[in-house]
């Protein structure tokens, strides 16, 4: 599945995101290496900027610092603190993404998403599906 020009409201941001959390605990509790942090700002992260009008390549820049973070506190323990700090700020600015409310009507990323939970992985609805829905 490709972001594209899709849109997120913000129910579908948090249900999205407390479930990759979810596996990302799982994941750290059965010992596995696998970027599910990289795939959850991918797969949410990148949809839900389009619907508050920004460009996804801000979600480069979220995954640079967080990489970023991740080399200071294994290369310099002596500055975890700061990395610390970094990380609470990455995770602020997940939170701002979840509660900044999209943008009213259509911008240049599509129209806005339908109310209520969607399915990611369902793909774009059709030109006639979106004529349809009523976006109020």
């Amino acid at each position: 599945m490709s972001a594209g020009r899709r849109r997120t409201n913000r129910a579908t941001y948090w249900v999205w995101l407390l479930g990759f959390m979810a596996l990302i605990v799982l994941a750290n509790l059965i010992h596995t290496n696998i970027p599910l942090g990289e795939v959850l700002i991918l797969l949410i992260g990148v949809p839900r900027l389009h619907d508050v009008g920004r460009s996804g390549w801000w979600a480069a820049g979220v995954l640079i610092s967080w990489e970023i973070v991740t080399f200071v506190s294994l290369v310099a323990p002596q500055l975890n603190v700061v990395s610390g700090l970094l990380a609470i700020l990455l995770l602020a600015l997940v939170g701002l993404l979840g509660a900044w409310p999209g943008t009213p009507g259509p911008n240049k990323f599509g129209n806005p998403p339908r109310r209520g939970v969607a399915n990611l992985f369902a793909g774009r609805p059709t030109p006639e599906q979106d004529a349809a829905d009523t976006f109020t």
